[in-house]
């Protein structure tokens, strides 16, 4: 049954006709020295059916639907009334029900289509509909936190980072990033039409989490919050060999640091040919003149410097490479202004010049040094970032990584005072790199 014929856009309807007619009268004229001709009536009749198809396509006729036992409306938050309004235009007896959270739908027993209008029904209450036909209508977008990413699982020391997309953010309105205290430890002031934002933290603790991601008003009000659990890792002390031609302050620092974080370190240092000495920290023992498959087993991660690297005989590179891909030891060599020119031939990085002598860190900025070098974008190649920056990247080899940086000098850090930046760069860098832990 239907219960009688509209037009979709019958509020055009008087300005089609009379342009219908225009148009048609405009057609006569034009062909009336041809009125004795019977062509003339052909040709007029087909204008006609012609101007009435385009004034039709233009009105959109239809049926009125009667929709008892068949169609019905399910309104659910952020529907928009212009869409029910059209509904209805269309279907004049249509019935509408608003949705609850977890209520039972009467409309359903007695519809077998509906049109379901707004952001639509708890995954929960999915099973009231799903044998019926559905036609679902968005309605306005949501406001409130979209797509927030985040590392479940962080070692102690290394930056909490939170990325997240607030849609509809207002303007003045505030993004806080908040410890299981309640206490803010980083916020961002939201900006009209962008709702991306950043925030980060360092937790000074080990253990299990539930950080929450706030939205505050210029009140101080909270808006709305959600939950971001996140596991604080300890870890054990690794076992660290490291080899160099001769002492320099980039790695005084770096042994000082390693060592103060409780890591098994033994330090060996060229004196002259085929005479070194060594250094052991944290119960490390048993002195490495040369490079065996046994010896290296022993250690999670060898940092040697450039010109080491570069005086390793044929056997010697054998067997650290053996080493990294069957046991995954971690390999991170010590760049120097040579390693990158020779970078070609002797190793399995290829770099770009780009110039750049400094990169901007921290919170608040600390510009550092760096050589003025780029990664080359290698099949395998992984950059180490630190703030969004390339500091670093590693290439798997089997089972381990061997690895290095773009940073030189970074001991300064720790002369001017920023223990702090100098810990996160580094923690970052070995973290990556260094033989993977079993849990």
């Amino acid at each position: 049954m239907n219960d009688g014929v509209m037009l979709m856009n019958r509020e055009v309807f008087w300005p089609v006709i009379l342009v219908g007619i225009l148009l048609w009268a405009v057609f006569i004229w034009k062909e009336w020295s041809q009125r004795k001709e019977k062509r003339f009536w052909v040709k007029l009749l087909a204008s006609f059916v012609a101007i009435a198809s385009l004034a039709l396509i233009v009105l959109k006729p239809g049926i009125w639907q009667i929709s008892a036992g068949g169609k019905g409306i399910v309104l659910t938050e952020g529907y928009r009334p212009s869409q029910l309004d059209s509904l209805k235009s269309i279907y004049k007896r249509i019935r509408a029900e608003e949705y609850s959270v977890g209520k039972t739908l009467s409309i359903v027993e007695e519809m077998d289509s509906l049109f379901l209008l707004g952001n639509g029904l708890a995954p929960f209450d999915f099973w009231q509909v799903e044998d019926k036909s559905i036609a679902f209508l968005g309605g306005q977008q949501p406001s409130g936190w979209e797509d927030i990413t985040h590392k479940n699982e962080i070692p102690l020391g290394e930056n909490l980072y939170v990325d997240a997309y607030y849609s509809n953010p207002r303007e003045g309105h505030w993004a806080i990033l908040a410890d299981n205290g309640g206490n803010a430890l980083d916020s961002i002031s939201f900006e009209r039409d962008s709702g991306q934002v950043r925030l980060r933290a360092r937790p000074k603790a080990s253990g299990n989490f539930v950080y929450r991601l706030l939205e505050k008003d210029d009140k101080g009000t909270i808006i709305s919050e959600e939950p971001i659990p996140i596991h604080v890792s300890e870890g054990g002390p690794l076992r660290i060999l490291m080899v160099n031609t001769f002492p320099t302050f980039e790695s005084k620092y770096l042994k000082n640091f390693l060592t103060e974080k409780g890591h098994q370190v033994m330090v060996r240092t060229q004196l002259t040919k085929g005479k070194y000495k060594f250094e052991y920290f944290n119960g490390a023992s048993n002195p490495v003149y040369r490079f065996t498959e046994d010896i290296l087993g022993d250690y999670d991660l060898l940092i040697i410097d450039a010109d080491s690297y570069k005086g390793l005989d044929r056997t010697s590179k054998e067997v650290l490479e053996s080493s990294t891909k069957d046991n995954g030891m971690g390999v991170f060599i010590q760049p120097d202004e040579g390693f990158f020119k020779r970078a070609q031939t002797r190793s399995p990085f290829r770099f770009h010049r780009d110039l750049t002598t400094e990169v901007d860190l921290g919170s608040p900025t600390r510009t550092l040094q760096k050589y003025p070098y780029i990664f080359q974008q290698d099949v395998g190649i992984q950059e180490i970032l630190v703030d969004s920056t390339v500091v670093g990247a590693y290439i798997p080899v089997g089972k381990g990584k061997m690895g290095t940086s773009i940073l030189q000098n970074t001991y300064q850090l720790v002369l001017e005072g920023n223990e702090a930046l100098y810990a996160t760069i580094w923690t970052h860098i070995l973290d990556h790199i260094a033989k993977e832990q079993e849990k």
